[in-house]
């Protein structure tokens, strides 16, 4: 099994660190970091690869890498993969050219962490969590010329509990990368492999929108906690307005019992020093770790009152 391996995040390590307990090493291992901001990736992947005797690259441009052999872009790779069998990305963020994924023989592949066609594109953890899935899909699926478009061929699921939230789901989905991608590589090598066409053919996702963020008071309390849990850090978090502030939301619960008094959406039922309690169209939500610009609301009590309401 000769195969190059392009990586670009902590799951890309986590998962090549399972694949080599498994004996099922890349011949050449693929990076693209040009900010200092992923040096610490970089720098954990050209351990891994020097340790194991993996050979490692670096695509950045015009950058200067002192430690490792660089190309100034992607389809400088084709000479060098033309013969190996198939290629894996993990979490690379460069987008391939058609002549780049169909080098090797059998093409490349992509392990893409939510269900497709559903969740194509930006931020499918996030995405599936908003949504109220109870499972996120890891996807390995052939890379083609559009976007998280492939046909799949290995589907992986995770499931989502009531405690967890974006990072905790990151975290699984890392420690189950390895085991999708083995599954994935060694049907992708037999000659009976029966890939799924995606249907139907839908746009992928975009970047979560500030829209997106901000907690509509007139949606379920679920939809709200889900979307608080979605985005939390260190992504940018749940937006809430009140009296003109932005505060974000980095946490929250549904109580176990309201009163039975119909409140209007937003408004605040109770506040105490750690959190407070706000209506939503169907009941109640408990908010908690809330910030006001950057900072952390030590006493909730001093910035928002009993029988206020959200905007």
């Amino acid at each position: 099994m000769k195969y190059v391996y392009l990586a670009h995040s902590e799951m890309s390590l986590r998962c090549l660190e399972g694949l080599m307990k498994e004996s099922m090493a890349p011949l050449l291992v693929v990076i693209n970091v040009t900010k200092e901001i992923n040096f610490q990736f970089r720098n954990s992947m050209i351990e891994l690869c020097r340790e194991s005797g993996i050979e490692i690259i670096n695509i950045c441009g015009t950058c200067v890498d002192s430690e490792i052999p660089t190309l100034e872009k992607v389809e400088d790779l084709i000479p060098g993969i033309s013969d190996y069998d198939f290629g894996l990305s993990v979490g690379f963020m460069k987008i391939l050219p058609e002549e780049v994924f169909s080098a090797p023989r059998l093409g490349m592949i992509n392990l893409h962490c939510g269900r497709l066609p559903q969740f194509r594109g930006r931020a499918p953890i996030s995405r599936a969590i908003m949504e109220g899935e109870t499972e996120v899909m890891i996807t390995i699926h052939k890379i083609d010329q559009g976007v998280d478009s492939g046909d799949v061929i290995e589907e992986f699921a995770i499931p989502v509990g009531e405690s967890d939230d974006v990072n905790s789901i990151y975290e699984k989905c890392c420690e189950a990368s390895a085991d999708a991608a083995e599954i994935a590589m060694r049907k992708l090598m037999s000659k009976d492999t029966a890939f799924r066409k995606q249907s139907p053919d839908i746009a992928p996702r975009e970047k979560i929108s500030e829209s997106e963020r901000r907690i509509y008071w007139d949606a379920s309390a679920r939809s709200i906690f889900n979307k608080i849990r979605a985005i939390t850090f260190p992504y940018p978090g749940a937006a809430a307005i009140y009296e003109g502030n932005e505060f974000i939301v980095l946490s929250s619960e549904i109580p176990e019992f309201v009163n039975d008094d119909v409140d209007e959406p937003g408004m605040i039922i109770k506040t105490n020093q750690m959190n407070i309690q706000v209506a939503t169209a169907d009941g109640q939500i408990i908010l908690k770790d809330l910030f006001r610009k950057g900072s952390l609301i030590k006493d909730c009590r001093t910035e928002f009152k009993e029988g206020g309401r959200f905007s």
